[in-house]
């Protein structure tokens, strides 16, 4: 809708600059949608530009010319980012200044100030970046993996994947700067603990590790605190990547490890 909208405001732009030239071909996904003054600068390559949001120079200017006739709804930075105009302005009033461009000379020292505007590219909407990352997406080849070692792909169960996976309220109650990641997570450790207590009947249960080489290596340490012994066997069947954790490890704790078979 917001490109069929840009194309008009490209139409109507072309009309105002010069009425009465001849008339080249607005073209859209779905059609000719109108035909253009042929002699209007740029061309209708320039139009076509505009209206898709690239960024050339000419088209640009073009498009600003559009959104403020017809403003854009779906800016990621409008929506998302930062105060609005009133909440700007009750922040002001409470520091008693009259503009943001003050707040700046009250704080950032003329010194280290930037005396120009920023050189950046105007900014483009939101489905305009999901067409441009889903476009880099599509160029994705999938091959069927033979890593092995651990590496395998599995089937997950649906409730799994509606429940879990395609729920963002797993993901989203807590910030990401712990090592918990999130309450989501948090939650499903401890469904798990809950689970092998009940399968194993044991009164306690550990399920903060990361993967089987942190497993492997957390199990190599509770044996040395157990025994004290300074010797540590190592199946060579094990993952090498299993292995190496676990030596580096224990390289770092005076334990000396040795690949071998149990008897």
């Amino acid at each position: 809708m917001q490109k069929c909208a840009k194309s008009w405001g490209v139409f109507f732009l072309a009309k105002s600059v010069n009425p009465g030239a001849p008339r080249g071909h607005l073209r859209h996904k779905s059609g000719v949608l109108w035909k253009l003054p042929s002699g209007s600068r740029g061309g209708s390559a320039s139009l076509t530009t505009a209206a898709r949001g690239l960024r050339t120079t000419a088209a640009a200017a073009s498009s600003r010319r559009i959104e403020r006739i017809l403003p854009r709804h779906d800016d990621f930075a409008e929506r998302h980012i930062g105060p609005g105009e009133r909440e700007k302005r009750d922040m002001l009033d409470v520091l008693g200044l009259e503009s943001i461009d003050q707040l700046i000379e009250n704080t950032v020292p003329a010194s280290i100030r930037l005396q120009r505007s920023l050189k950046m590219d105007d900014p483009i909407c939101e489905n305009e970046v999901l067409e441009a990352l889903q476009k880099i997406a599509s160029e994705n080849k999938v091959w069927r993996s033979y890593i092995g070692m651990g590496y395998y792909n599995c089937s997950v169960p649906p409730p799994i994947q509606r429940n879990l996976l395609e729920n963002a309220g797993w993901v989203t109650q807590y910030t990401p700067y712990q090592p918990e990641v999130s309450q989501g997570r948090l939650e499903s450790l401890l469904n798990y603990q809950t689970m092998i207590c009940d399968i194993t009947g044991m009164p306690v249960a550990n399920a903060s590790l990361l993967d089987e080489g942190t497993a492997a290596a957390e199990a190599m340490q509770l044996c040395h605190r157990q025994n004290k012994r300074r010797t540590f066997y190592i199946d060579p069947r094990c993952h090498p990547q299993t292995i190496a954790v676990v030596q580096t490890r224990a390289n770092y704790i005076g334990v000396k490890t040795e690949l071998k078979l149990p008897h």
